[in-house]
């Protein structure tokens, strides 16, 4: 990696780089629990029932060199509120390809 400060530590192919170590997925066991309590006490605009469907990801590991066939692999994205249920307006716009790796999520929150 040409572009690393001679004091940083990236992992390598060998052990599943590269990329900056702790910066990629599953870097410790509770990490997937860190949400849990937005979702516990807030509105998801995305339903805990469909927020694990393909159609729902938000993460692509796509970049210029790569010839990867699925393009959304998981969720990382989230929206949340403290204000009413929103969770039917919700939409993920993982329509959009090969701009960034990770789609927007947008809610519409009415106020009285």
């Amino acid at each position: 990696m040409d572009d690393r400060c001679s004091d940083e530590s990236f992992h390598t192919d060998a052990n599943g780089g590269p990329h900056k170590e702790g910066s990629y997925f599953e870097n410790f066991t509770e990490e997937p629990n860190l949400i849990k309590p937005f979702y516990q006490d807030y509105f998801p605009a995305i339903d805990t029932s469909i927020v694990n469907d393909a159609e729902n990801f938000t993460h692509s590991p796509w970049n210029t060199i790569s010839d990867t066939t699925e393009y959304w692999d998981r969720k990382l994205d989230y929206l949340f509120t403290n204000y009413q249920d929103w969770s039917t307006t919700g939409e993920t716009h993982n329509n959009i390809k090969n701009i960034s790796d990770h789609a927007p999520v947008s809610a519409t929150l009415t106020f009285p």
